[in-house]
């Protein structure tokens, strides 16, 4: 339906549409231009806010599927930036979004996920030739915070040995 500006008498101005016409100066109706920056000053807002409530279900979707699939802290943003680009032209569910995490883990350990570690290291015995890291003859300050961090009661008994 094509808008008219101008109609020459209050009865060709279809009924719907009256409220947005008022006399002219010259005579006949003419369609009210601030009514129209009014509704499409409205309509942009209203479609701002849609995209910004979009955004917010879109993080919080992302944020619960990071938690259940454990994604870093540290690289959820990454993976909300990447959601954003996968799920541009559909809507993204939690779990919808958990499957796609799933999937990308599933074909190898990414930056996403902490790398398991630890599990395959055999444990240190005290009668084999390590060095103590504690004794004066071979003092090592780096291994001696690794001991303390990951095996505090061999670095207990090693510092008691080299006293």
């Amino acid at each position: 339906m094509t808008l008219r500006v101008y109609y020459e008498s209050e009865e060709a101005i279809p009924e719907a549409l009256r409220p947005h016409y008022a006399p002219g100066p010259a005579g006949g109706f003419v369609f009210q231009a601030e009514d129209l920056a009014a509704t499409t000053a409205e309509i942009t807002r209203l479609g701002e806010a849609l995209a910004q409530a979009e955004e917010a279900r879109l993080a919080a979707a992302v944020e619960a599927a990071c938690a259940t699939t454990q994604v870093r802290a540290e690289a959820r943003a990454e993976v909300l930036q990447a959601a954003r680009a996968a799920f541009a032209d559909s809507a993204a569910s939690p779990a919808a979004l958990t499957e796609w995490l799933e999937t990308r883990r599933r074909e190898g350990p990414g930056p996403w996920w902490d790398l398991p570690a630890g599990g395959g290291i055999p444990p240190v015995r005290l009668g084999a030739a390590v060095p103590n890291p504690f004794a004066r003859d071979t003092l090592n300050l780096t291994e001696q915070g690794r001991l303390l961090r990951t095996q505090p009661e061999l670095a207990r008994v090693l510092r008691d040995q080299a006293r």
